[in-house]
């Protein structure tokens, strides 16, 4: 597409630092109105490990980079010890994307292997077709992000290859940056959010104040894991870069808005007609299928931790008093005894029940939702099911605690005009599903009632 394709557009782009000029410069160029508040901060890590990797450099077959800030950080680490660019006969560099190969020919080095898809599952492959004899034996070194995914160096050991791990860098939340974020997303969203990045789907959620995120924000993803990450949070993903640089991203964002406006240029009615023999607005959604679901794996561990954290505070709560009348007290040590053992039974029956009972309940709750309205399935031993029909649904919200938005989970809340079941929560649910409930309950209700 040429110059003016973005014309009206406002982006909002999340990269760290000096990482966006490229970015920004092509989408300026494109007309698209550009606005810039990183979400990570990058914290170099040093560490004896990351030392002993360095002054072994010459020992490794290979050095696989999966980030751009993985090549920055260790090429000026290695730089200090004279050990970068590596010497002639030392390890091959192998990168995850075009755009990883770019800044480490800026360091002075240059990539022997460039992955064609532009992930670790990418490079993967490639390092095993430069090695069709096999992966086995060779001494590979992995300097990546402390969060990263160790799926890289899991498989390079199945493989039989000696994978080295060594954390050169950590990513945080870019806090700083909250209340210019939060401003942005309430007085003026943009089109379109880039992400760069799974950590950066996930800031964008830990660093949205209560309101959350506003309604169908489109997020623009460079690549496969971190469109699933941006989903698995409760982000909706509008397109993913093909290419994993700024280039891709660039591409795919024109080929959406040209999508876009070629959409609103057909006549609806031909739409209608071409599409489904329904009206557009009787069109059900897609979680309207009548399919029956689980909640959210997630509900889980954020259970666990709730209930570990209020196990903790009992368990403190009568070891002080049990001390202090075993230290200060002439109670028999019998008696003694027999109260520590009841308040270890208590302790373990309340660790059973927050860390063993949540993944039980959790298999017997579900729910469905069709044309009609919502259907809600729990319990264990005493089987319950909530009906609530779209004709007796008055209005519904839905809400994210400090903990539900870490885990990218919220709670839909149905008020009804029942009286047995006035008001029906079902948590568990990611937020963009949650969302999709809530319009689907909500939206056209008045006519169903008819």
């Amino acid at each position: 597409m040429s110059q003016g394709t973005l014309s009206g557009r406002s982006i909002l782009i999340t990269q760290g630092k000096g990482k966006s000029a490229k970015m920004r410069r092509l989408l300026e160029e494109r007309g698209a109105c550009v606005t810039e508040i990183p979400l990570i901060e990058i914290h170099p890590l040093d560490s004896p490990r990351l030392e002993q990797a360095i002054e072994a450099i010459h020992t490794f077959d290979w050095i696989a980079f999966t980030s751009a800030n993985g090549v920055r950080i260790f090429a000026q680490q290695a730089r200090r010890s004279g050990s970068w660019p590596p010497e002639q006969g030392g390890p091959q560099l192998a990168v995850v994307g075009p755009g990883t190969a770019e800044v480490l020919q800026q360091t002075g080095a240059q990539a022997d292997l460039v992955a064609r898809r532009h992930q670790a599952e990418g490079l993967l492959e490639d390092l095993r077709q430069r090695h069709p004899e096999g992966l086995q034996g060779l001494r590979i070194l992995l300097p990546l992000a402390a969060a990263a995914r160790p799926f890289l160096a899991e498989e390079l050991k199945k493989c039989g290859a000696e994978a080295e791990v060594v954390a050169v860098y950590d990513t945080l939340p870019a806090h700083s940056n909250r209340s210019a974020l939060n401003r942005l997303l309430k007085e003026d969203p943009p089109d379109l959010v880039t992400l760069a990045s799974s950590s950066a789907a996930r800031n964008l959620v830990e660093l949205c104040d209560d309101s959350g995120l506003p309604d169908r924000l489109n997020c623009a993803a460079i690549g496969p894991v971190t469109a699933d990450t941006a989903r698995q949070v409760g982000l909706t993903v509008a397109l993913v870069a093909e290419t994993s640089s700024s280039a891709g991203m660039i591409e795919a964002i024109e080929t959406y808005v040209g999508s876009a406006m070629l959409k609103q240029t057909i006549n609806p009615a031909e739409e209608q007609q071409a599409e489904s023999p329904l009206p557009v607005a009787c069109r059900p959604p897609a979680i309207a299928d009548g399919a029956e679901r689980p909640l959210d794996p997630r509900y889980v561990e954020l259970e666990r931790v709730v209930g570990g954290v209020v196990t903790a505070v009992i368990a403190v709560c009568l070891a002080i008093p049990w001390l202090i009348l075993m230290i200060f007290s002439s109670i028999p040590l019998w008696v003694l005894l027999l109260v520590l053992a009841g308040a270890a039974a208590l302790t373990g029956f309340l660790t059973w029940f927050t860390q063993v009972w949540p993944a039980v309940d959790h298999r017997h709750r579900s729910y469905r939702v069709d044309l009609l309205g919502i259907e809600i399935r729990l319990g264990v031993f005493w089987r319950k099911v909530i009906t609530v029909p779209r004709s007796r649904v008055q209005h519904t919200d839905v809400s994210q605690g400090p903990l539900e938005r870490r885990y990218g989970l919220a709670k839909l809340h149905i008020y009804t005009a029942g009286t047995q079941h006035s008001k029906v929560e079902l948590p568990g649910l990611t937020r963009s599903t949650a969302r999709q409930i809530r319009d689907h309950l909500t939206v056209g209700g008045e006519d169903d009632a008819v």
